[in-house]
């Protein structure tokens, strides 16, 4: 008996290559969809322990102190956001193969919400 993986390789081989490349696209915007969430929460809770609401005193304060936890948790964003901007690609290329217009849609629907996505908390 073959293995799971000698099989997957020999089925994607019969593969056409639009349909290598959309698979290909729908399995890095899978990785992406929880990749993207786990950063996003990580960052999160980094700015829910450093940003005291309505007191920007308490909150510079935090933010001295911690000065590295704060660093990590802009990283953690920057990080999220290219992950979103890519998730949107591969979703445009699983996407365009059915609908064209739709994928146009979803993808500037996608790219609008990426500036809005680490508002504070």
């Amino acid at each position: 008996m073959r293995s799971a993986a000698a099989r997957e390789v020999e089925r994607n081989a019969t593969l056409p290559p639009g349909e290598r490349s959309q698979q290909i696209a729908a399995r890095v915007a899978g990785f992406l969809y929880l990749f993207i969430n786990a950063t996003g929460i990580f960052g999160y809770s980094i700015r829910g322990r450093l940003i005291v609401r309505g007191d920007a005193a308490q909150t510079a304060k935090n933010i001295v102190a911690s000065e590295r936890l704060f660093r990590i948790g802009i990283a953690s964003d920057l990080i999220t956001v290219a992950g979103v901007i890519i998730l949107v690609w591969a979703l445009y290329v699983v996407l365009e193969a059915i609908n064209r217009n739709g994928a146009c849609l979803r993808r500037s629907c996608g790219s609008s919400k990426t500036p809005f996505l680490r508002s504070p908390p």
